[in-house]
């Protein structure tokens, strides 16, 4: 009988309740062996808890949600507790009673208190991923413990135990890098003062010289005279250097707090923008997402897990038996033998359904990786203070579990560039006639056998100007040679090598971070990357992949004495061109075909292998990113399945060829990578 690994677990729990309870004599048990069934339990757990909050947050009235984060949260517990693991268990119980007080309607939902749930499941993740990679974890579970006691002790009194993030001139920035320089600890002072006070700025001036005694005011949110003069709302944000380990904040908190007229103080270790937290970066601005986009992954993926390298394995079993097929096929056409004849059918027969299995094995759901965006959208949105409508759509498309994971990181770039770059702040859209709120939108379907995914947003676009000006002044082209691109060709520039940089950025719309990493990226396993931009509207970015890396379709091609397999997803067609409907363009061969001028590559002179050119060419049309050319070979001799092997580290660095594989004759081929050729 097979259990899930949260029926073993729930079993193990049992247990080792009964064991605890004196209620049975129970062997020893040696946990450590469940501990990747834990992980990947927890791991689903925090997914569903993480969808459903997202969707809590704009629905917070809805009880079936909450019911859904409290048994994530219950599940959690009760599983991190039979393992061991007393920080995680003790972290979801608390989290438990937040969600219990909210369900007995004891505590409001507020954004505090969303904020408060969602680091503490960030916490959660980051303790999981902690024991999955066997280290010790930095994160202080005792600070989350007591935020969440805070809320259901005293829901009334609960002040959030973070400052927001704050935006510094640069002449604070400077003064703060001094003081850092200096050796200097920089605390973040928030102080809000009562809102009937009627000498504010008294209060703060009193506020400023007690700070004063203890260390030196480095910059303030608003400026200190204007402190000074009353002139702020409630509140105002003092950063403070003092030297390291002097101050203890929680006491400095509580001293400044007790002073006439002052509602609250918060302190806390001031963080650059670009430095974690000790626990948790916090959040800042509003986003919106779609209610439907959430939606999508909620329902679990129902199967029994196999490790992956098992997996491999049985391909790699599968692609031997591939090979093996082949040479059986071969042998029967040389004896013409009716009952090998009929055998090799029914092994072909099989070996196919079995690949298909295989392979069927392996397809996983995209929205594995769709799901991990919405909440990082989500953060991103309300750092920038921008307003994002995030939509997915086509989760259910499957893809090849190691295409899968090699696109999760090529998708995270791209879509932190529409965010942080490509969707404009709520008042330039409104300047520009467009709604305040963003689309972002991430989109998979299936096109024949290949899988497309689409980032689109409505943002600023990729200006081919701006391109143009960025290229010549980074010196990577000269003026002449940039005025002679196409505004396609301009904005393909963003994925050139060497324009990822800040000031880059700032110059073409806030693109061009990681960019020409997607690229690499996506081609070095065989798929390929559109972009479509308009100036004001928008752009799309869409990543053509191929269901598996394993095995593929190819067409066999004799080049001299040699033979090249080319993958059939790059194939539009094959002619036959007369000798004399070929024209030079400068060194260049082209012909026209269907009235398009096809630009003609001789395999022979890519391989270096001879060619005595004097007849008609047999010319394969392929295409890669909605260009097209001709290859030139001597003979198209078949069209079968081939076995991808990888060329090893000797000639993996070898340009022109995405790997090799054994013919059925035992021949070893290369597969032609037509990434590099186009």
């Amino acid at each position: 009988m097979i259990h899930s690994s949260g029926a073993k677990l729930y079993l193990i729990y049992q247990i080792l309740h009964l064991k605890w309870q004196g209620g049975v004599d129970v062997v020893d048990l040696d946990i450590s062996e469940y501990k990747d069934e834990f992980i990947n339990e927890a791991k689903e757990e925090l997914q569903d808890m993480n969808e459903a909050l997202l969707d809590l947050e704009h629905d917070p009235g809805n009880m079936d949600l909450l019911n859904r984060v409290f048994r994530s949260a219950h599940t959690l517990k009760g599983s991190s507790a039979t393992m061991g693991y007393t920080n995680i268990s003790e972290l979801t119980h608390k989290m438990e009673n937040v969600l219990d007080a909210i369900r007995n309607q004891r505590l409001m939902i507020t954004s505090d208190v969303l904020d408060l749930i969602f680091e503490s499941f960030d916490a959660l993740e980051v303790l999981v991923e902690d024991i999955d990679h066997d280290r010790e974890s930095e994160i202080d579970v005792n600070w989350f413990i007591e935020r969440l006691n805070k809320l259901t002790e005293d829901p009334g009194k609960f002040v959030p135990d973070h400052i927001p993030h704050i935006e510094l001139t640069e002449v604070d920035k400077r003064a703060v890098d001094l003081a850092i320089s200096e050796g200097l600890e920089i605390l973040q002072v928030k102080v809000t003062v009562e809102e009937d006070c009627a000498l504010k700025g008294v209060r703060a001036f009193m506020v400023i010289k007690k700070l004063r005694e203890r260390g030196a005011i480095v910059a303030s949110i608003p400026q200190a005279e204007a402190i000074e003069n009353g002139e702020f709302e409630n509140e105002f944000i003092l950063l403070l250097g003092v030297k390291k380990g002097s101050i203890e904040c929680a006491k400095l908190s509580s001293e400044l707090a007790a002073m006439n007229e002052i509602a609250s103080v918060v302190v806390e270790e001031f963080v650059r923008e670009d430095v974690l937290s000790p626990h948790l970066h916090p959040r800042t601005g509003s986003s919106t997402l779609s209610a439907a986009t959430n939606k999508v992954g909620v329902e679990k993926v129902q199967s029994v897990r196999v490790n992956i390298d098992k997996l491999d394995a049985l391909v790699n079993l599968v692609g031997e038996l591939v090979i093996s097929k082949i040479r059986l096929k071969d042998l029967g056409a040389s004896h013409q033998l009716k009952d090998l004849e009929e055998t090799i059918a029914t092994v072909d027969r099989l070996v196919t359904d079995l690949k298909s299995e295989v392979m069927e094995m392996r397809m996983v759901p995209v929205r594995q990786i769709f799901n991990k965006f919405p909440r990082m959208v989500r953060d991103l949105a309300r750092k920038e203070e921008k307003v994002i409508n995030f939509e997915m759509e086509g989760g259910e498309i499957e893809l090849d579990r190691t295409v899968l994971d090699e696109i999760g990181e090529p998708l995270l770039h791209l879509i932190r560039n529409c965010v942080d770059h490509g969707i404009e702040s709520p008042d330039l859209r409104r300047a520009s006639g467009k709604s305040a709120e963003g689309q972002v939108r991430l989109v998979a379907s299936r096109e024949k056998n290949q899988v497309l995914i689409e980032v689109i947003d409505d943002g600023a676009g990729i200006d081919p100007e701006m391109m143009r000006d960025a290229v010549v002044k980074k010196g990577l082209m000269t003026r002449d040679d940039a005025e002679k691109l196409t505004d396609q060709e301009a904005q393909e520039l963003i994925f050139m090598p060497g324009l990822s940089t800040a000031e880059t950025v700032s110059e073409v719309s806030g693109r061009g971070v990681g960019l020409n990493v997607v690229k690499t990226k996506i081609e070095s396993f065989g798929g390929s990357v559109i972009l479509n931009s308009k100036v004001g509207e928008g752009t799309r970015v869409a990543l053509r992949l191929p269901l598996t890396m394993a095995i593929v379709q190819a067409m066999l091609v004799e080049v001299g004495d040699q033979t090249f397999a080319i993958p059939i997803n790059n194939i539009v067609e094959v002619a036959s061109i007369p000798l004399e409907d070929v024209s030079m363009i400068g060194s260049s061969e082209i012909t026209t075909l269907r009235g398009n001028v096809l630009p003609l590559i001789r395999m022979h002179d890519l391989m270096q292998i001879p060619d005595t050119r004097a007849k008609d060419l047999n010319v394969v049309v392929v295409e890669r990113n909605s260009k097209q050319v001709g290859l030139v070979v001597d003979n198209i001799t078949a069209q079968q399945e081939v076995v991808i092997k990888m060329m090893g580290s000797i000639l993996k660095g070898v340009k022109g060829f995405a790997g090799a594989t054994i013919l059925g004759d035992g021949r070893v081929i290369l597969i032609v990578d037509i990434g590099t050729l186009i």
